[in-house]
C-alpha cells in the first residue's frame, strides 16, 4: 500500500464517520432496532446511512464525542485536508 492508498482509505473512513455524525438519529435507530446483536446493528447502520458493512463496523465503534458539533467540525476539517492532499498527489 502506498501513501495515496493510505490517504484514500483514511478519507473513506472519515467520510463514513462524518456521514454517521451528521445523521445521528439514523445511526441510533439502526442500533435500537437490532434485536439480533452487533452483526444486525452493523447491517442496519450500513443500510441506514448507505455505507458498506466494513465502514458500518467502524461507525458502530465510534466514540460519541464524534457526534458533537466540535467532533463534526474536526471530521470535516480532516476530510478537507485529506482531499487536498490527494488532489496534490494527482497533479
Amino acid at each position: 500500500m502506498d501513501d495515496a492508498d493510505g490517504l484514500r482509505d483514511r478519507r473513506d473512513m472519515v467520510q463514513a464517520m462524518l456521514l454517521a455524525a451528521t445523521h445521528p438519529h439514523e445511526v441510533v435507530g439502526a442500533c435500537e432496532s437490532a434485536v439480533g446483536g452487533r452483526e444486525e446493528a452493523v447491517a442496519n447502520i450500513a443500510a441506514a446511512i448507505g455505507v458498506s458493512p466494513f465502514w458500518a463496523e467502524i461507525v458502530a465503534g465510534m466514540s460519541v464525542i464524534h457526534f458533537t458539533p466540535d467532533g463534526v467540525r474536526r471530521l470535516q476539517t480532516e476530510l478537507t485536508d485529506l482531499q487536498a492532499r490527494l488532489a496534490s498527489m494527482d497533479e
